[in-house]
């Protein structure tokens, strides 16, 4: 049971929101619309919605976030995935170990938040500059099969770029409470809040006074 939590977090940090997964549940489709939260402290960021559904055999989730930079600020620092590891704290290494036209695949080495060997998976990406979009789909390690989406827009109704996250697993599979818990209240602030920093650490300018 800890090896799924475990591999649940590992799969947040391969696309930037996975360990929500974990909040979807069995009881149809589902909406958390409006939800705008400022990060405590410091606005640089907003939640601006979380939507979960069961499709079928699969689950999807779709998360709405809002940042404070230009989308062609957000989307060179989350096409750079390379770099991940310098400022979303808990990758310790992407490896590129292929590359053709239209793909990159990747070996992303992720630590856990608490004492325990790093893990692996091998991810496929395709990324679309033009769109501002990456395609995901994880080909090896403990949550193979999963695939989604990173789409940056811009914001719609104030200035800064919105981030589009879209994730889809199986539908049968069940995470317990604590791997929830830990995804909504520790890791997706952490990483939202992370990128933000990142963001106007490259590109510091009067976005970084707040909307």
């Amino acid at each position: 049971m800890a090896r799924s939590g475990l591999a649940l977090l590992a799969s947040f940090f391969l696309a930037l929101f996975l360990p929500l997964l974990g909040f979807l549940d069995h009881r149809g489709a589902e909406a958390q619309t409006g939800t705008e939260t400022w990060r405590a402290g410091s606005p640089t960021y907003r939640v601006l919605g979380i939507d979960r559904s069961t499709v079928g055999s699969l689950r999807l989730i779709r998360i709405r976030a809002l940042m404070l930079n230009a989308p062609e600020q957000t989307w060179v620092v989350l096409d750079d995935l390379e770099r991940w590891p310098e400022f979303f704290h808990l990758f310790s290494e992407i490896r590129p170990v292929e590359a053709s036209e239209g793909f990159r695949r990747y070996r992303f080495s992720v630590r856990p938040p608490w004492p325990m060997a790093d893990f692996e998976s091998l991810v496929l990406v395709r990324s679309s500059p033009e769109e501002r979009q990456i395609l995901w789909n994880i080909e090896e390690g403990a949550m193979a099969g999963m695939f989604g989406r990173i789409l940056v827009l811009e914001a719609s109704l104030q200035q800064g770029s919105e981030i589009v996250y879209e994730s889809f697993g199986s539908a049968g599979k069940r995470f317990p409470a604590w791997v929830v818990k830990i995804g909504l209240h520790m890791v997706l602030p952490g990483v939202l809040g992370q990128l933000s920093e990142r963001l106007q650490a490259l590109f510091p300018g009067p976005q970084a006074e707040g909307p």
